[in-house]
C-alpha cells in the first residue's frame, strides 16, 4: 500500500511542479529553444 501512496504523492508532486513551469517559465523557455534549433 505505501508503495502506491508513494507513488501518487510523486505524480501529484510532478504534475503540480509542471503545472507551475508551464504558467511561469516553461513559454519563455520553448521560445528559447526552438529559437536555438532553427
Amino acid at each position: 500500500m505505501a508503495k502506491i501512496w508513494f507513488r501518487l504523492v510523486t505524480l501529484a508532486a510532478l504534475l503540480a511542479m509542471l503545472a507551475w513551469l508551464v504558467g511561469h517559465e516553461t513559454w519563455a523557455g520553448l521560445a528559447v529553444v526552438v529559437e536555438g534549433y532553427m
